[in-house]
C-alpha cells in the first residue's frame, strides 16, 4: 500500500477504515468439526501377542550339533539348513584347502533348479575352537531367523 498523506477530515470520514485490508480469515463454515468417536458398550479386542522365537538360544544348541557331527575322516565341519516353502537350501562347510589353511564356504541353492551361488572366507592355518564356534553360531544365528530348519547333512545326501 501506498504512504499517502492522511488528512484528519479523511479519518473522520471513515475513508481510512476503508483503505486498511482487513486479514483475510477462513469462513467458520470451511473448519472441519472433530467428530466424536461413538461410545460402544464393547470393550475392544485386545491383540494377540506374537510369540516371541530366541533364536540366539536355537542358533547355540544347532552351531554346537555341526561341532558334534565332524566328519571323522578328514575332521571337517557341515552344517545344512533347509527352507521348505521357498525349496532353498543352506550349507556351511568347515573345510582345509590344499596347503591346510582352513576356510569357511557358505554356498546356497534352490532345489530342483541350478540357481545359487557360494562365498568362501579364509579364515587362517591355526584355528581355535572359539572361532569355530563363533563362525557355525553366527551362520545358525542368520538361517534362525530367516526361518530355515537344520537338516543333518549325513542323512540328506
Amino acid at each position: 500500500m501506498r504512504n499517502l498523506a492522511i488528512s484528519s477530515r479523511a479519518i473522520l470520514n471513515g475513508a481510512v477504515r476503508a483503505a486498511v485490508i482487513p486479514p483475510r480469515s477462513r469462513p467458520l463454515s470451511s473448519v472441519p468439526k472433530p467428530v466424536p468417536k461413538e461410545e460402544t458398550a464393547q470393550q475392544p479386542v485386545p491383540k494377540e501377542k506374537k510369540v516371541r522365537t530366541d533364536h540366539r538360544a536355537i542358533a547355540n544348541s544347532v552351531s554346537e550339533k555341526i561341532i558334534s557331527t565332524r566328519d571323522p575322516d578328514t575332521g571337517w565341519m557341515t552344517g545344512l539348513w533347509e527352507h521348505a516353502e521357498k525349496n532353498r537350501l543352506y550349507q556351511v562347510d568347515l573345510c582345509q584347502d590344499l596347503f591346510g589353511e582352513w576356510l569357511l564356504v557358505d554356498t546356497w541353492w534352490r532345489k530342483n533348479t541350478a540357481f545359487g551361488g557360494s562365498k568362501k572366507t579364509y579364515l587362517g592355518f591355526d584355528l581355535t575352537q572359539e572361532q569355530v564356534r563363533e563362525a557355525f553360531y553366527a551362520a545358525s544365528l542368520r538361517r534362525s531367523r530367516h526361518k530355515y530348519q537344520p537338516i543333518d547333512w549325513r542323512t540328506y545326501r
